[in-house]
């Protein structure tokens, strides 16, 4: 499955662009999107993980325009839908 990632500054540096396609296997959730790109670009890592290795909680990540709270992690993504992490605080 296809999903698209639009990544904004700081995200975009470390992700190496703004507009990147990432194939991932069906069902694959939004937090294993996150593991990818982490695995992928290693330096969105301190970015996107806390210190115990999990999901940052400040984090803002939208999924095809809603907000994925930190319950929704685990929610599958779909063919065509647009990520867009964004830097929290």
């Amino acid at each position: 499955m296809l999903v698209k990632v639009k990544a904004l500054r700081p995200f975009k540096e470390t992700l190496g662009g703004s507009d990147l396609v990432v194939d991932l296997p069906d069902g694959t959730t939004v937090e294993g999107l996150v593991r990818h790109l982490v695995e992928r670009h290693p330096a969105f890592g301190p970015q996107a993980l806390d210190d115990s290795g999990g999901i940052d909680v400040t984090l803002n990540i939208m999924v095809s325009g809603r907000p994925v709270g930190e319950h929704d992690l685990g929610n599958p993504l779909e063919e065509g839908d647009e990520v867009m992490p964004l830097a929290g605080g």
